[in-house]
């Protein structure tokens, strides 16, 4: 939801608009004169370091990978030999 205040409004009510914005998914347009000058929206949570290692561990294994490479051989030889392109030459 997005929402327009004026600057002077905004700055008398930064708390609440604030909470608003943190707490109640609110995107804020701040304008003067009645020219919009500004967003206020809320940060994205982002990832630290300290998240690393358990996305390291959510990665599937290189062995799955391993077989992933046998099937995809042993569909290749099952199929025969690739048909020749024009851009083969």
């Amino acid at each position: 939801m997005t929402t327009k205040t004026t600057i002077t409004d905004f700055s008398r009510h930064l708390s609440d608009y604030i909470n608003r914005v943190a707490y109640g998914g609110e995107r804020l347009i701040l304008s003067r004169g009645g020219k919009a000058l500004a967003e206020v929206k809320a940060v994205r949570a982002c990832k630290t370091m300290s998240d690393l290692p358990a996305m390291l561990a959510a990665l599937p294994s290189l062995s799955e990978a391993d077989a992933f490479e046998t099937d995809l051989q042993e569909i290749r030889n099952s199929v025969g030999p690739e048909a020749a392109t024009p851009w083969d030459a």
